[in-house]
This record gives C-alpha cells, structure tokens and sequence, in this order.
C-alpha cells in the first residue's frame, strides 16, 4: 500500500473521529462558558421578576415598537434603561440590558422592533403577559384588570370590548397595568 494514501486515510480516520467525540460533547453537556450564561440568565430574569413593577406604563409602548406601531422608540428604550439603572441589588438585570441594548439610540425601525421583542421574551419568561382577551363579561373582578374608556359604570353582564389589554405576572396575579374596556353590548337579562 502507497504510504501517501495510508496517511491520508488515517488523517480522515482520525478527523472523523474527533468530529464525532466534539459532537457527542456538545449535545451530552453543555460548555462551562454556556453554564455561566444560564446562571447568568436565570439571575436577570429572578430580578426582573422581583422588579417588574418597576417597568409599569412601558410594556405596552414596547409592544407597539415590537409591532411597528410606535415609530418613536429611543424614549421608550431609555425610560427602560434609566429604570433599570436605578434598581437596587439588580446586577445581573443590569449587565442584560447593557449587552441587548447597547447603542439604542441608532437602531433602524427594524433593529428596534427586534430589540422589543427580544425584551418582551425575557419578560414573559419572568412571567409578565399580555392579555390576548378582545371582549369581556364585565364582572365584579372585572375592575381588577381593566378600567372603563368613557368613565361610565359598567354592570355585571355587560359585554365588553378590549380597546387596550392589560398586563400582568405570575398568571395574571398582579396586574402591572390596567387595560381598557368600552361598552359593547347592554347584558340579555
């Protein structure tokens, strides 16, 4: 056998072999690095979460950006910086938002909606949500999470229309904001 071809036939051998062992590695464990990052992660979002509140009057307008309905978005992400920045024991809250939105003030509309959304995910991993409710039965909790467009009383049974959703975390337990309602229809009774 030509020594040349039996060297080269070990060297694929032996890459392929290395290739298998890396791919094992990766999918068994993960790096000490990518370990770190979890750890890391986990911290922001424990301090999100206990923080949420913080961020109250600001989930909505980054759910506009997110959705390309708010064109202005550099004052938005900027209260969200200020508000972080002045968060007591918030380390790991406060490197995350350094490293997603650093330079805020230049991104595209596009950029930004990318960012917003990046940020609404970290949020709801927290346990922040958005109602997805478009009309309600109004009821005596009903005030809890939403408050009347026009100021009017509104009576138990009356179907009502979801101008605006509200926000809230850990299952809607604590509602961050309120959304809004209007009269729809008078109740059948």
């Amino acid at each position: 056998m030509n020594p040349i071809y039996w060297s080269c036939g070990c060297l694929l051998i032996s890459g392929i072999a290395v290739g298998i062992i890396v791919l094992t590695k990766k999918r068994g464990q993960s790096s000490p690095n990518a370990q770190s990052n979890n750890t890391f992660k986990a911290e922001a979002v424990s301090e999100f979460k206990t923080a949420a509140s913080v961020f109250v009057g600001l989930y909505e307008p980054l759910h506009m950006i997110k959705e390309g309905r708010l064109k202005h978005s550099q004052p938005v992400f900027a209260d969200w910086g200020e508000r972080i920045a002045n968060i007591d024991n918030a380390p790991s809250l406060s490197e995350y938002w350094n490293n997603v939105c650093a330079g805020s003030g230049n991104w595209s509309e596009n950029d930004a909606a990318k960012k917003a959304s990046e940020i609404l995910s970290f949020a709801s991993v927290a346990g922040v949500s958005r109602s997805t409710q478009t009309e309600v039965s109004v009821s005596r909790d009903t005030f809890k999470y939403y408050m009347s467009k026009d100021g009017g009383r509104l009576e138990p049974g009356v179907i009502a229309k979801v101008e605006l959703p509200y926000w809230a975390i850990s299952n809607g337990e604590t509602v961050l904001e309120k959304g809004i309602i209007t009269i729809t229809k008078e109740s059948e009774e």
